[in-house]
């Protein structure tokens, strides 16, 4: 049966035609939809619908109270309600997924939820009698086969919702999915512009930071040899040395900003290939680290650690296989940072090596796994304080679950023995700042540096760490970050399959 909108006398129909009372009627809601739409169409993001969007809704509708929600992963949020005092819009900012609310059925459901026409929970329904509302319906909000949120409508008159009014209600709801949508893309735009905008302006400044002392070092070094000449005095070649030994350490930093630019241009635009050979995992982890000893002291001490993790951060080594001190040219440059390169320069942490197999063999592409392993130690070094450890760890997981293929106090070898299921486990733990929680899962895009990092160490374009899961993913891996929050150092993790699939 059908239910006038209020004010509105029922006319009654002859053979079946539309009289002009009808007309009128469908007129009227036509009207109504449009200013739904209107009101949609002049407000950017769901944030700013707040009374205009639902006062339409209402409007239109004729219902004594309108809920908007949209979806998050885990609930339904509020985006705007009317109707509804202050206390029960506290009460509904937050809906649990699933769950067996109005919206949460629509949701699960992705059909309208209608008191007199649908299944209702025996729960919403003594919900909504609670709040002196015996007539509801929620309407999920889908756009493009994805569902953006929901419409709820309550009304404190019993009403009987005939199959018009669900037509009419159900376009109200594409309206607002549309507008749900095209919010989300606005932001998403937005979001994308800034990052854009963030990106030339970290860019241009890191390309600059080495070329200016670069030019400077090399104007004086001019002006050392002229004024030596014009003297006729021998040139002093310990202050040339040490000037050369800068300008490497400048133009190694410049090269690892333009592959980082490059890499990321291969990888957006699928050129970027992998040349799979066997490596031994343990040998070119040790092999890299000898392009940190500048800026670290290599631990490569004997001794399998216990399974439970890295050794304790500050333990010391048993002694034997710690590098002496070279020259700055093969440190990253986000570790270097414009060290001079002087050979008297102590190193300010401790990288200790701690592999629990002797050999680890897979089929993988050197060169790319020799920047992931780069990446790690060199973003570990960066955010770790002077005095601090970073530890290295290599082990086989056969997929069993125990998470080692070894015992304590034993080494295996790691040889691939068609196990399927084998991959190769690399963690570095390091003691440094941490990531707070929420930053976590935003580690891995491109142009994202840490919040809560010092500014010394707030350099960079924020494209290693996306670099690095990048080349994890091709080869069929995974990888992630663990940290107990700020100040508790950081975990990150690297599984690799032991044999690429065909």
């Amino acid at each position: 049966m059908e239910v006038p909108m209020e004010g509105q006398t029922q006319a009654p129909r002859r053979g079946g035609a539309s009289v002009p009372g009808e007309r009128e009627h469908e007129q009227r809601r036509m009207q109504a939809l449009a200013a739904v739409a209107q009101a949609v169409a002049r407000v950017d993001t769901p944030e700013e619908w707040g009374a205009r969007v639902v006062e339409a809704v209402e409007r239109a509708s004729g219902w004594s109270r309108v809920f908007v929600f949209r979806i998050e992963p885990d609930c339904l949020r509020l985006v705007a309600a009317r109707g509804i005092t202050p206390e029960q819009e506290a009460a509904s900012q937050r809906l649990v997924l699933p769950g067996t609310s109005l919206g949460a059925q629509a949701v699960t459901r992705r059909e309208p939820v209608i008191v007199g026409r649908s299944e209702i929970g025996e729960t919403a329904v003594s919900n909504m009698r609670a709040l002196g509302t015996p007539s509801f319906a929620s309407f999920p909000l889908i756009a493009r086969d994805r569902v953006f949120g929901t419409l709820t409508l309550l009304d404190v008159r019993a009403r009987e919702v005939a199959d018009e009014e669900v037509e009419f209600l159900q376009a109200v709801a594409d309206t607002l999915a549309t507008g749900l949508e095209s919010a989300e893309l606005f932001t998403a735009a937005q979001a994308a512009a800034r990052a854009r905008d963030d990106f030339l302006s970290v860019a241009s400044h890191e390309l600059r930071t080495p070329l200016t002392p670069l030019k400077g070092l090399a104007q004086s070094l001019l002006r050392q040899i002229e004024r030596s000449r014009a003297a006729g005095r021998p040139v002093d070649m310990d202050r040339i040395e040490r000037y050369l030994r800068t300008m490497e350490g400048q133009v190694d930093r410049l090269a690892t900003l333009v592959n980082d630019l490059l890499d990321v241009s291969r990888i957006r635009t699928g050129r970027l290939e992998l040349r799979l050979a066997e490596v031994d995992l343990v040998a070119l982890t040790a092999a890299t680290l000898d392009r940190f000893d500048a800026v670290a002291r290599v631990d490569r001490a004997g001794g399998l650690p216990g399974l439970s993790g890295a050794p304790e951060a500050g333990s010391e080594g048993s002694g034997g296989g710690t590098t002496g001190v070279s020259g700055a040219g093969g440190v990253p440059a986000e570790v270097d940072g414009g060290r001079d390169g002087a050979a008297s320069e102590a190193p300010i942490h401790v990288l200790r090596f701690r592999p629990r197999v002797e050999r680890l063999v897979g089929q993988w592409d050197a060169g790319r796994l020799e920047q992931v392993i780069t990446n790690l130690i060199a973003n570990s070094l960066k955010y770790t304080p002077a005095g601090g450890d970073v530890v290295v760890e290599i082990w086989r997981d056969n997929g069993t679950g125990d998470g080692d293929s070894g015992t304590v106090g034993t080494r295996g070898t790691g040889e691939s023995n068609g196990d399927a299921r084998a991959q190769a486990h690399l963690s570095v733990h390091d003691t440094g700042i941490g990531i707070p929680p929420e930053q976590l899962d935003q580690l891995f895009k491109p142009f994202h540096r840490l919040e809560n990092a010092p500014p010394e160490h707030f350099g960079g374009m924020g494209l290693g760490l996306y670099i690095t899961h990048d080349m994890v993913t091709r080869h069929g891996g995974r990888i992630w970050a663990e940290s107990a929050g700020a100040g508790q150092g950081t975990t990150f993790h690297v599984t690799l399959p032991m044999a690429q699939p065909h």
